[in-house]
């Protein structure tokens, strides 16, 4: 069977340029920077506004030694990017340009560099996150927030659901999860992070929803975590607490100390 054009074009281009790029990439630009779930290596997102907005996709060694660059450049800005190297991907969700209008984008980059388009409109999306393990990746979507946004108070509704990290397809229908103002309680946005279990919790410090690794809503009572940042094992921040950044003057990856453990201690410490 032969292989998809768009695939093998750019699994070849990754491959030509690993042997052919510098150390560093050729430009200044703003980078995001995540360890991979492991923390064996990194990956960095690069962001260009050269003729229209676009990125490369760079992978360093645990020291923080850029390598290669694993794509690029491709159309879009990059928002969020998670390396599960033990699952086998890279998931990277942005805005690309699309007549005349920004649109959302979410695709799997797998390691050899071939990437496979998982949405083309997000509209509405808040945030694409990877479960821990990679199995499946959590979408959290808008649905009527607005008063809470606007005024600070009000209810608010969100779209979750749980997908195949490989197709992009749900694992069942969205759950409507509900968080509505509460007599004397502050209120603040919802939030969200996964659990090690795999467990997905969405809370909002008062009411907290637990969705299992099959979409379905725990029956237990769930407890608020501690914080929601890191959000699962891929983040900027390492398990011991070393936080990489690019330091765009100087045109090299920084590692800080370690400080406050990462996941999944930093908010789940019991």
């Amino acid at each position: 069977m032969r292989a998809p054009i768009g695939a093998g074009l750019l699994a070849a281009l990754g491959t030509l340029g690993c042997a052919d790029d510098p150390a560093t990439p050729d430009a200044d630009a703003d980078a995001v920077a995540v360890w991979a779930d492991d923390d064996e290596r990194i990956a960095l997102g690069f962001d260009w506004a050269r003729g229209g907005l676009s990125h490369e996709i760079w992978l360093a060694d645990g020291e923080g030694h850029l390598d290669r660059r694993l794509v690029g450049p491709r159309p879009g800005s990059i928002r969020e990017l998670y390396f599960m190297r033990s699952a086998g991907y890279l998931l990277v969700s942005g805005t690309i340009m699309v007549d005349g209008r920004d649109d959302g984008f979410v695709d799997r980059i797998d390691l050899d560099g071939s990437a496979t388009r998982l949405f083309d409109d997000t509209g509405g999306t808040v945030s694409f996150v990877p479960s821990p393990d990679g199995s499946a990746i959590a979408r959290v979507r808008l649905d009527d927030c607005d008063e809470l946004r606007s005024e600070g108070r009000g209810r608010c509704v969100l779209d979750v659901d749980l997908l195949d990290p490989a197709t992009g397809e749900p694992v069942r229908a969205p759950l409507h999860l509900l968080f509505g103002p509460m007599e004397g309680v502050e209120q603040v946005f919802p939030d969200w992070v996964f659990h090690p279990s795999g467990q997905l919790l969405v809370s909002d410090g008062n009411l907290t929803y637990a969705i299992g690794p099959d979409g379905e809503l725990a029956g237990e009572p769930a407890v608020a975590p501690d914080c929601f940042r890191p959000r699962t094992t891929s983040s900027d921040i390492s398990r011991e607490g070393r936080t990489a950044l690019w330091d765009r003057f100087d045109e090299r990856l920084v590692l800080t100390p370690p400080e406050a453990p990462g996941y999944p201690d930093r908010c789940f410490a019991d």
